[in-house]
């Protein structure tokens, strides 16, 4: 489809995908890369009336309707494989997107122009994510920062604070590779994660115990009073621009890394005073993967059964620890500063000599 003069190229989460609108905050990918089977994302806004697949007839209730975050999965049968709807709604306010079943077409509505940029939010985190799924990739409900050349996951329930850690990561000069979704491929014998967008999604009062203000920040959606926090430059906090190192130009990572560990942010403990962070053994490792798998629930039972394979092997291989917390985000520093030291002496271990 995508009739239109002007096309828009994205890579997000390795996916490379064309839309005939610009995506605020979203960098545009050279106009002489070479597309590898690109997503078609039609962006139509409140133009429904010739799409008979926005009525409510053509769908029925998924196995999974009863979906998180105020987000609806409707999914129907088609002579060409099963179509996916999510759909997302407040009051009078309606977000759709109708996924085909190989997930290299999407087209998008909503139910007047001033959600436009929540339509966006909705493509960057469910849908993408959706797609993804569609396509077997490994997806984890995490925020993945850069350490040491490598790709270190913060996983945990909404709200576990994976964006807020990486934040604090980011104004002490690490660099963020992707928020809320780590999307990982299997290359040379090890699991990448594939870089998101160079953004980071924070409520207020993370954005006030980093210190930054939310006064020049744009909202991720306007029914939420999330913000997006750019990591397109350098990260600076308010009131001590001297907390970012000066080792890095920016604090995205615009490339792959191979994942080295993963940490589950726990809920913050109030009666917890410091950071505590637990080995865990394989099989706790792997319940803790599967129980932080994205979209888990809409993969074939073969594509479960391959999910299973690859995190039981992130589980035997690769570093999986529990992170206990106080109930304080203004104790950012010495998480940041507990996790960096774990990964030195987890190098330590593997390399005694």
């Amino acid at each position: 489809m995508l009739n239109s003069d002007r096309l828009y190229c994205y890579s997000v989460y390795g996916c490379q995908f064309v839309t005939q609108r610009s995506l605020p905050g979203l960098p545009i990918l050279p106009a002489r890369t070479a597309l590898q089977d690109p997503i078609r994302v039609n962006l139509l806004g409140t133009a429904t009336a010739d799409y008979a697949f926005v009525q409510p007839s053509y769908w029925q209730a998924s196995d999974t309707s009863d979906q998180q975050e105020g987000l609806y999965l409707w999914q129907t049968q088609r002579p060409d494989g099963i179509y996916s709807r999510l759909r997302s709604y407040e009051g009078g306010d309606r977000l759709d997107f109708v996924i085909n079943p190989t997930g290299t077409e999407v087209w998008g509505f909503w139910s007047h122009e001033d959600l436009f940029q929540d339509a966006v939010s909705m493509l960057l985190g469910a849908v993408l994510g959706h797609v993804l799924r569609l396509r077997n990739v490994i997806c984890l409900h995490a925020s993945v920062v850069e350490i040491a050349d490598r790709a270190i996951a913060l996983v945990g329930e909404s709200g576990a604070g994976k964006s807020t850690t990486a934040a604090a990561f980011a104004l002490r000069g690490y660099s963020v590779l992707s928020d809320d979704i780590a999307a990982l491929t299997w290359m040379n014998q090890q699991f990448w994660v594939q870089p998101g967008y160079p953004a980071l999604r924070l409520w207020s009062p993370s954005l006030d115990a980093l210190q930054v203000s939310t006064s020049k920040l744009r909202r991720v959606a306007n029914r939420w009073d999330k913000r997006l926090l750019d990591l397109s430059t350098q990260m600076e906090n308010d009131t001590n621009p001297s907390i970012a190192t000066q080792s890095k130009p920016q604090s995205f990572t615009a490339h792959p890394l191979p994942l080295s560990a993963v940490y589950v942010l726990t809920e913050r403990d109030p009666q917890l005073t410091q950071v505590r962070i637990d080995p865990l053994t394989p099989i706790a490792a792997l319940h803790q993967l599967l129980t932080h798998a994205y979209g888990r629930s809409i993969l074939s039972r073969s594509g479960q059964q391959a999910e299973l394979q690859h995190l039981t092997r992130i589980a035997q291989t690769l570093p999986i620890r529990k992170l206990y917390r106080p109930d304080d985000l203004y104790q950012l520093d010495h998480l940041c500063a507990a996790i960096t030291h774990d990964l030195e002496q987890s190098r330590s271990l593997c390399n005694p000599h």
